[in-house]
């Protein structure tokens, strides 16, 4: 579960930022063309971040109160 989480947080992060920073002409087709890949590249990316991330609950926590309450935590952050 590690190497997705190291390996796809930078991929969000850097996509992320080119959603809002496109090198074309924001009326142009190539803008769309290149919002909607890195779009596409940027909803993958989080993906794979966060099933790893939330399927560390069971390994982290043994207790189901504690399950519950921790969940809840990583929730709201």
């Amino acid at each position: 579960r590690k190497p997705f989480l190291l390996l796809s947080s930078p991929v969000m992060v850097i996509t992320f930022a080119m959603l809002w920073f496109s090198p074309f002409e924001p009326t142009s087709w190539s803008a769309n063309i290149f919002f909607a890949f890195i779009f596409i590249v940027n909803s993958l990316a989080t993906a794979t971040y966060l099933a790893p991330y939330i399927s560390l609950v069971p390994e982290i926590v043994t207790d189901k109160k504690q399950r519950i309450n921790l969940g809840a935590i990583m929730g709201l952050w």
